[in-house]
């Protein structure tokens, strides 16, 4: 196959010029085209050179009939049977057709000489502008995702707050309204109570001064004055605090120790015998609670009759593998080791969390009374290299009441989260066995709590469950003691509530109901739910 060459060199021939009739290359028409007396010329691609000859256009009017004459008036060609325009200016279609493709040469012209290479710089400006934009366009984007990230974990974080704040003053207003009712409001149970503390050996040598003072609080009990309603119900505000006040000049106390009730009664006990000796235990409401044992999980009443029962829990760990909500649904860790949710009704039953790590593995869920957040505790075991042992690692996760919106809160920690409890102050507090960890809803470490007898490490404390009260305490089973112990919310030891004495052995499971501020406690080997009463109020007259 023969190519043709470019006219003025030995390159392949790319255009044609319709002026000097050359061939000419790439090159070669770049030259042809900056040249100066060149520049005007015609040049179009050569393959176009056989569409340069003048074919006969017919007539739209006549098909028949090819153009001849072009119209200046109407500019327009017509052929021979067009009679519209003979008296009108014509000239020769060729001669009409040099004009107007004169005219497009001479814009070609321009475009090629001018235009086209002022382009050229523009078009390089416009590149590094471009390039520029694209590095401050990615800045802003980053900047835009790190500030909203920010307020995304602002809002989540007040809205959190807020609600738990809400959920916390209503409790309280709630618990104000119970005891006002009870105490003040009813003149049987008021005249009960004052003959209670008018019997007590404090007042005995005190009869004449406190007569009077139990005749005034009589009266206005009876006439139902609200000033001294009012006082009273100071004595329910801060109760972790010694708190003295008067009422229509007479004074009184409200102490810690009866606060946390000089010993805990014994209620009543609760036998489930379909289970044994049990791991956990989920109180739902005053009369029933949910029990576990490795992977049956029961629901049962005070009676020890048994309601319903789940036979899919996960029991490879000693922890609390369950939970109840505030409407009464049950929250527990399955076999395949999703969180699932079983409503109050017992009929729907969904998976809430479903385990997308792999290599963690959930061993605790509890969900908060207070805000309703679940917690959920996880374990990661990793093998050291070049060693047949193994180390454990632990991370607590806080979803809403939906399962949504993970926050880790406590993230490759040395503590193993087998029991989880959220403080009605915000604090998560964890059991890892050996110590109980206290963090901020953040997760910012408050307190560690390895025991009482010393400030040392007690290296024969072992605690199972841990929960905490209204009044922000936390309880503790002490397995190693025998003994159900309480700390305040600082990490501060209060005192043994329940040891050896009461009977206690080896505690095992604990659940506090916030309704009726009751503690139900389960025992090593034992199945049997014992169940106490926790808070008590007294008052004391003072000089």
């Amino acid at each position: 196959m023969k190519v043709r060459q470019c006219s003025k060199c030995t390159e392949n021939t790319e255009y044609f010029c319709q002026d000097c009739q050359h061939d000419l290359c790439r090159q070669c028409k770049q030259t042809h085209d900056f040249d100066l007396e060149t520049k005007h010329h015609d040049v179009t691609i050569y393959r176009e050179k056989k569409y340069l000859v003048l074919k006969k256009e017919m007539c739209k009017l006549h098909p028949n009939k090819p153009y001849i004459k072009y119209c200046k008036l109407c500019e327009f060609p017509f052929c021979f049977s067009c009679t519209e325009h003979r008296n009108h200016p014509v000239m020769d279609i060729r001669r009409a057709y040099k004009l107007q493709r004169q005219q497009c040469n001479e814009v070609i012209s321009k475009v090629r000489t001018e235009n086209l290479f002022s382009s050229m710089f523009f078009l390089a400006e416009v590149r590094s502008k471009i390039r520029q934009c694209s590095s401050d366009i990615s800045s802003i984007e980053a900047n835009l995702l790190k500030n909203a990230s920010d307020i995304k974990y602002t809002l989540d974080w007040a809205l959190r707050y807020k609600t738990y704040t809400l959920c916390f003053l209503m409790q309280c207003i709630q618990l104000e309204i119970k005891q006002h009712d009870d105490c003040i409001k009813t003149p049987i149970k008021f005249l009960r109570f004052c003959k209670d503390r008018l019997n007590s050996p404090k007042l005995v040598n005190q009869s004449n001064g406190c007569m009077a003072v139990m005749l005034k609080m009589l009266e206005w009990n009876i006439s139902y004055h609200r000033p001294a309603e009012l006082k009273l119900m100071e004595l329910m505000k801060e109760p972790m605090i010694r708190k003295s006040f008067s009422v229509k000049g007479v004074h009184w106390t409200l102490s810690e120790e009866s606060l946390l009730g000089s010993r805990l009664g014994l209620k009543e006990s609760v036998e489930v015998p379909h289970i044994g000796c049990f791991n956990y235990i989920s109180c739902v409401g005053p009369n029933r609670a949910w029990v576990s044992k490795m992977n049956l999980l029961i629901l049962t009443n005070t009676s020890g009759e048994k309601l319903y029962t789940l036979e899919d829990l996960q029991g490879t760990h000693l922890s609390c593998t369950h939970t109840v909500t505030c409407e009464h649904d049950l929250i527990y860790i399955d076999a395949t080791q999703n969180i699932r949710h079983l409503s109050a009704d017992l009929k729907t039953r969904t998976i809430l969390i479903k385990k997308k790590n792999l290599k963690w593995e959930p061993i605790s869920v509890y969900c908060s009374p207070h805000s309703g957040d679940i917690l959920v505790g996880m374990i990661k075991t990793d093998k050291i290299i070049d060693k047949d042992s193994f180390t454990i690692k632990g991370m607590v996760t806080r979803y809403n009441r939906n399962g949504k919106k993970p926050i880790i809160i406590a993230n490759e920690s040395s503590h193993i989260p087998y029991y989880l409890a959220e403080n009605t102050n915000g604090d998560v507090v964890l059991s890892g066995y050996i110590a109980v960890v206290v963090t901020d809803s953040c997760g910012n470490h408050r307190f560690s709590f390895w025991g009482h007898l010393s400030d040392e490490l007690d290296l024969t404390f072992r605690i199972n469950a841990v929960c905490t009260d209204t009044l922000s305490n936390i309880l503790l089973c002490n397995w190693s003691y025998d003994a159900v112990q309480i700390i305040d919310k600082n990490g501060k030891f209060l005192r043994n509530i329940l040891t050896k004495e009461h009977g206690i052995f080896r505690p095992v499971s604990m659940s506090y109901d916030v309704t009726t501020h009751r503690v139900w406690i389960n025992f090593g080997w034992d199945k049997t739910i014992h169940v106490y009463k926790l808070i008590e109020r007294n008052l004391e007259s003072i000089d």
